[in-house]
């Protein structure tokens, strides 16, 4: 089977690294997998096996520049998917839905990566992004894949699908597992945060209130920001601002980041709003407990009491409570963290991922849309 994988560009994010674990274990089984990008940005990208071809329709300046080059990529992207005869198209985030609002014949599944920010905004911007959103998963798309329980009843409520129209798989985790967890012990010195520097999103407001809390009790206090983002020098004000320069080593994009979860004894995650969580998915494949925020997918990947905690993300005295836990109930720790393991192992394996793709595949390759 030849499957098109179409995403809104090729940044090193969650979406993105997600279509990337799919699409490996689709070569692995046999199958053909191309990827078409909508853009092509300046920022890092994911690392696509040689295997796969990959295309680019818009470089981000001509974007800003051209109009009408923008709009012809509209026909190119059809004339694209005719050239390359795939049995399915796949498609990631907003920008590949809107384009894909002009392509006929060949049947698109479509995955939901979050709870849309605009799900729960009126203003104009969000209803145009709702409106294309909704018009795509009920009329373009024959299927659409969620990637959390709360994102599929995100798109039954906000988008209006059926039942019957939405599935829920979990996402996979390329990282290994170490061999020598039981080494670890809960530290002060080794809490790890890694996601895109977001302020609200990732309640980065939240984790520096975290911290100067932490910093009363723990003077030798470290927490280690692995990501990068728009709100970094804002993000860096805020440190400054408490005087918590000396707890915090923000080292930006990293490409192994599986080295810095090995290192790390304990995860935070303050988001305000999370699809699913994948940084809390690999962290616990580590054996690092998680404790995140108690909102609608990355409390399906964090199992409260077992494999971390969950709490309110506006509370971070909560936060800080079962980090203190943690740190002082060794025992406790190691069986959060084997607990951890078991459930990403049997969870987010690869295999089961790609197989319940490839059934949806089969379901819909024949089928043609209009």
């Amino acid at each position: 089977m030849h499957i098109i994988q179409i995403i809104s560009n090729l940044e090193l994010g969650g979406a993105q690294l997600i279509m990337l674990n799919l699409s490996k274990s689709l070569l692995t089984q046999g199958h053909k997998v191309s990827i078409i990008s909508i853009l092509n940005t300046t920022k890092q990208q994911i690392e696509i096996p040689k295997e796969i071809s990959v295309y680019t329709l818009i470089n981000q300046v001509s974007l800003k520049h051209n109009v009408f080059k923008c709009i012809y990529s509209f026909y190119r992207l059809a004339q694209l998917i005719k050239t390359l005869k795939g049995d399915i198209i796949h498609s990631h985030l907003l920008l590949a839905k809107l384009f894909l609002l002009n392509v006929k014949n060949t049947p698109i599944v479509d995955t939901q990566h979050d709870n849309s920010p605009w799900w729960y905004s009126n203003d104009i911007k969000s209803r145009i992004n709702l409106s294309t959103e909704k018009y795509f998963v009920k009329n373009k798309a024959l299927h659409s894949i969620a990637i959390s329980n709360s994102v599929k009843d995100g798109l039954i409520k906000h988008c209006k699908l059926n039942h019957n129209k939405v599935s829920t798989i979990y996402n996979s985790i390329s990282i290994k597992q170490d061999s020598n967890t039981n080494d670890k012990n809960a530290s002060a010195e080794s809490i790890l945060f890694v996601g895109r520097l977001s302020l609200i999103k990732k309640g980065l407001d939240t984790l520096v209130e975290i911290a100067e809390l932490l910093a009363i009790d723990f003077p030798t206090l470290k927490i280690t920001i692995i990501g990068d983002g728009d709100d970094r020098h804002k993000f860096e004000n805020m440190i400054a601002s408490k005087g918590l320069e000396k707890h915090f080593s923000l080292l930006g994009m990293q490409k192994n980041v599986a080295k810095f979860y090995s290192k790390a004894s304990i995860l935070i995650m303050p988001s305000r709003w999370e699809g699913f969580g994948l940084t809390a998915a690999e962290a616990a494949i580590k054996g690092v407990p998680v404790i995140a925020s108690n909102i609608g997918g990355l409390n399906e990947v964090v199992l409260n009491n077992k494999t971390g905690y969950t709490v309110n993300p506006e509370n971070p005295k909560e936060f800080v409570d079962k980090i203190k836990i943690l740190i002082k109930d060794n025992k406790l720790f190691h069986k959060m963290s084997l607990n951890a393991i078991k459930s990403a192992t049997e969870r987010f394996n690869h295999d089961k991922f790609a197989n319940k793709h490839v059934r949806i595949y089969n379901n819909y390759k024949k089928k043609r849309i209009l």
